[in-house]
């Protein structure tokens, strides 16, 4: 398969996907599955929407089920690591035993166009709030700036304040964290309030950020969008725990 025109980031994100699928699958299978990527990808505006489906059929297809969830972190790894840390993307269809690449690739995307078993949604834990609460600076200033964006988007109209709130959830739900983090921050969109009782590494929730911002330029446009991550800045500057941990790292 030849690489049409694209712009490096579009480039960079094939190359993320296709060196997570090999984490699970054969060279020859993951050029199929690629192919199915490029389908969903020219159809969303964000890199993170359908994520979830997309790993759900391609592990249902080639029968990989109980990878779903090391795969959904593999790709998700490599959305965030640098363009030299990724598996190159062949120049042609790998060899593939005993129909080619390019031919599975076709077989997939006509299967997928019939209703594909539904694989049961895993349960998540309720987060256990007996555990000691662990509150760090970073995430208390966190929580005053998301709450302040969401705020200001909210503002744009309902519709988009429930549309961001999904993508925050689909985004940290396919992020590598632990369950325990995932589900302070999904509280947190959910209700307005959480408790932290796990800490994170160094850029996490400044990625997370990041992901919001490209979305919000996506969705309100940069003018909207700078605007309000402008006005939030503020509000979090004004909060307690500015002085703890400034809310400009997060953007820097």
């Amino acid at each position: 398969m030849q690489t049409k025109e694209v712009n490096p980031e579009t480039l960079r994100q094939r190359r993320a996907v296709y060196h997570g699928l090999c984490s699970v699958l054969t060279e020859a299978e993951a050029f199929a599955a690629l192919a199915i990527w490029d389908e969903n990808a020219s159809q969303s505006k964000s890199v993170f929407s359908g994520l979830n489906v997309y790993v759900r059929d391609v592990c249902t297809q080639f029968g990989k089920i109980e990878a779903q969830r090391e795969l959904s972190q593999a790709i998700n790894r490599a959305l965030i690591a640098k363009s030299g840390d990724l598996t190159p993307l062949p120049e042609s269809a790998p060899t593939a035993t005993p129909i080619t690449a390019q031919s599975e690739a076709s077989e997939i995307l006509e299967s997928l166009s019939k209703p594909a078993p539904v694989a049961a949604a895993p349960v998540t834990p309720a987060a256990n709030y007996g555990d000691t609460a662990t509150i760090t600076p970073e995430f208390q200033t966190f929580q005053v700036l998301l709450l302040a964006v969401l705020e200001h988007v909210d503002k744009q109209s309902a519709t988009t304040g429930l549309e961001c709130r999904d993508f925050i959830r689909e985004v940290v739900s396919h992020l590598p964290w632990s369950e325990a983090q995932q589900q302070q921050l999904i509280n947190l969109v959910d209700t307005g309030s959480t408790v932290q009782t796990r800490s994170y590494r160094a850029g996490q929730l400044k990625t997370m950020f990041g992901h919001l911002k490209a979305w919000l330029d996506d969705n309100i446009g940069k003018p909207a969008s700078a605007l309000a991550i402008e006005q939030a800045l503020a509000t979090a500057a004004k909060s307690s725990y500015a002085s703890d941990y400034a809310p400009k790292l997060f953007v820097k």
